[in-house]
């Protein structure tokens, strides 16, 4: 990790989120959807306040505590003075329908995105949007989990071409599995 981290710190000088230039797609109600490299970026390098926006942060239910994105950066060595007024931590398995058979024998490893989780993004999504503030998501690599999430936001409260550009973006494959329990 520390490696990751000095590379990052040779390459990049204090910028703004919107100067950072993250390969991601950005609509009317979203920032970015990211991965957790890009999540430490932000935080690490960036110098605009992250409470001009929302976080969702999605991680593996049994992931260890210092390799999930926010926990990485509450450690000693990476204390940073920017603090997340708005944040919404959420931890799911990215599972797809086919694998949903594997349940049973590894119930012990695997969470499935619930109800809970589904009320709490819903809400999340409509303060965020009561109090004109974007919405940046991120998930370990930032392809599936997180804009599964996007594409849910862009239906709940955005627009059509919001979702289009997600579900055409080279970098995301929206879990479909995930979009359909939000829906539900």
């Amino acid at each position: 990790m520390q490696d990751m981290l000095d590379n990052l710190e040779s390459s990049i000088s204090s910028k703004t989120v919107k100067s950072l230039n993250f390969k991601t797609v950005k609509t009317e109600n979203i920032e970015a959807i990211i991965g957790r490299e890009e999540l430490l970026t932000l935080f690490l390098f960036s110098d605009e306040s992250v409470n001009d926006y929302y976080f969702i942060s999605v991680t593996e239910p049994f992931q260890k505590k210092s390799e999930k994105s926010l926990d990485i950066l509450s450690q000693e060595q990476f204390q940073t003075p920017k603090k997340i007024s708005h944040l919404l931590q959420l931890e799911f398995t990215d599972m797809r329908k086919k694998h949903l058979p594997l349940i049973e024998k590894y119930s012990d490893k695997i969470k499935l995105i619930d109800l809970v989780d589904k009320e709490k993004i819903k809400s999340f999504i409509l303060e965020a949007k009561e109090n004109n503030k974007k919405l940046i998501i991120n998930c370990d690599a930032g392809i599936s989990r997180s804009s599964a999430i996007g594409v849910f936001i862009e239906r709940m409260i955005g627009t059509k071409e919001g979702e289009e550009s997600i579900r055409e973006h080279y970098r995301y494959l929206p879990n479909e599995f995930i979009l359909q329990e939000l829906e539900k």
